[in-house]
């Protein structure tokens, strides 16, 4: 709390000075003067006084005077007199003037420091209750207007009954609307908390500038991310000069790395076109997609440019779905490219919605797609309705589909390697059996030619000559043992008989069975 000292003795000054200071009361005394007129001289220089001390008796400008003078000027500044026991009828005369509580001379600490901590308590009551006066107006405010913005209305008279909750009157008036929106969305640069107070940050400078204009006067609300500014007056108004120097105010609100847009509608005049006007300001800051961030944009500027018209997304989305199955990012790239070049001015809800319609087609169309977003983080939903720009949602999408082949690419490898490993375990349990490249394929679920081209990928052999070698690394083992007969060795490790074993061994060794047993003894 702020308090101001006036009294004509210094002693009394630096005395009452020295026990508020010394106080556990959070006050600062911003200053002190001699007599009313410096004091009232002194505190016209000060930001704000929440509390003065005065005497009633002083020269030039007696303490009656100055409380008269102050309560013209400062209307929330509390009012404390320092009388003597002789003084009741100035006493009484200063309650009326505007004074909360007086202090007899000479003045008692603990007097001083209750007198002072039950003003404070009743200014922070006074905070409260203006706030809440404040929060309840601006809520009718925020709800009277969006019913006018957003719901149907019958007539003209339902019209003027919603307005009149607010003491709006709109069917003599010119108006326009404008809207506000921070470029950066929360989720990419920004907390969810930080943003939502920048917001308040901008509705508070905004309405402490108009407060201080007389050419127009204005309403706002907070609407999600963005704030609406209805600007109205009873004479014709140029939507470029309010529009700029509000976007300057809006612009001074110091947030590192981030710029805001302001889409500014035409000027109407009549209750009737309410709906228009606020419309033409959506569209106005929607145009920031093409456009670009930081930028204030007026409806006139952008009005016939963002086209309609029906757009094929099939074919592209065919070369899109082969394309990304065979992993190619580069073609991909290009397809959408292409498809940004086609879709290029048409509006941007219908431009986002068909980014989200593409996502949700390659989702059913591409095994793994789904799989693949969720496992990247990409909330696609989010980010499809809230990037900012055209480029920066190009961007976005060839990330996704960049995130998307990679994936799907080593999830694959993952789980060719797991069946061919399955494939390789499988051969070395049955390899005594007649097993065949159809029976291991259908082990391991895979097509029996996608499994051989697999296979030879992976391995480095065909399957035929794999299977060879495990068979003989099998049968040389064997061989060492001069207990087993040869016949039985072929047996053993998958031929019905000794010549189709011999013309496989000599095959793969080079030589045949009894020649290589002869060999190891």
């Amino acid at each position: 709390m702020n308090v101001f000292i006036a009294d004509d003795d210094e002693i009394i000054r630096k005395g009452l000075r020295s026990i508020i200071e010394k106080s556990n009361l959070n006050c600062t005394v911003v200053g002190e003067a001699s007599d009313g007129e410096l004091a009232l001289q002194y505190m016209e220089e000060c930001d704000k006084v929440d509390l003065l001390i005065t005497d009633i008796r002083m020269p030039i400008m007696d303490g009656l005077e100055l409380i008269k003078r102050v309560k013209e000027r400062y209307l929330l500044t509390k009012v404390i007199v320092l009388s003597g026991y002789d003084e009741f009828v100035y006493i009484r005369n200063a309650f009326i003037d505007g004074a909360v509580d007086y202090l007899l001379k000479p003045i008692n600490k603990n007097d001083l420091i209750e007198v002072v901590k039950r003003t404070q308590d009743a200014l922070e009551i006074d905070a409260k209750e203006k706030n809440n006066r404040k929060e309840g107006h601006q809520l009718i405010v925020a709800n009277t207007l969006k019913q006018i913005f957003h719901t149907p209305v019958k007539n003209k008279e339902e019209q003027e009954k919603i307005l009149s909750k607010i003491s709006l009157n709109l069917d003599k008036s010119y108006y326009f609307v404008m809207i506000c929106r921070i470029d950066n969305f929360y989720k990419q640069k920004m907390e969810r908390m930080e943003y939502e107070g920048a917001l308040d940050t901008i509705y508070s400078k905004i309405e402490d500038k108009v407060e201080t204009i007389e050419t127009f006067q204005m309403m706002q609300y907070i609407n999600n991310t963005e704030i609406v500014y209805l600007i109205y007056s009873d004479d014709k108004i140029n939507t470029r000069i309010i529009s700029e120097e509000i976007y300057a105010v809006i612009c001074s609100v110091g947030i590192e790395d981030t710029t805001y847009t302001l889409g500014v509608g035409n000027v109407y005049y009549g209750i009737q076109n309410t709906k228009i006007a606020y419309h033409e300001a959506q569209k106005a800051a929607d145009a920031r997609f093409y456009l670009g961030k930081n930028h204030r944009i007026e409806y006139n500027e952008i009005d016939k440019k963002i086209i309609d018209f029906n757009y094929n997304l099939e074919p592209s989305l065919n070369k899109l779905v082969q394309n990304i199955v065979l992993y190619d990012y580069i073609a991909s790239k290009r397809i959408m490219d292409q498809i940004f070049i086609d879709l290029c001015y048409i509006d941007s809800a219908k431009f986002r919605k068909h980014m989200r319609d593409m996502i949700d087609l390659l989702i059913l169309q591409v095994k793994d797609f789904q799989e693949a977003i969720l496992c990247c983080a990409h909330d696609y939903v989010f980010f499809l309705d809230n990037i900012n720009t055209y480029n920066e949602l190009k961007t976005y999408m060839n990330h996704i589909i960049k995130d998307v082949i990679e994936f799907i690419k080593n999830e694959r490898e993952k789980r060719s390697k797991i069946r061919i490993e399955l494939a390789k375990k499988y051969i070395s349990e049955n390899y005594k059996d007649n097993i065949t490249l159809n029976d291991v394929a259908e082990h391991v679920e895979l097509n029996a030619s996608y499994f051989s081209n697999l296979f030879k990928t992976e391995v480095g052999t065909n399957f035929s000559d794999y299977l060879l070698e495990v068979r003989m690394q099998v049968a040389r083992k064997l061989l060492r043992d001069p207990i087993i007969k040869v016949y039985e060795i072929g047996c053993m490790v998958g031929y019905e008989d000794a010549v189709s074993f011999g013309r496989a061994f000599k095959k793969k060794v080079g030589m045949s069975p009894k020649e290589y047993r002869n060999t190891v003894y």
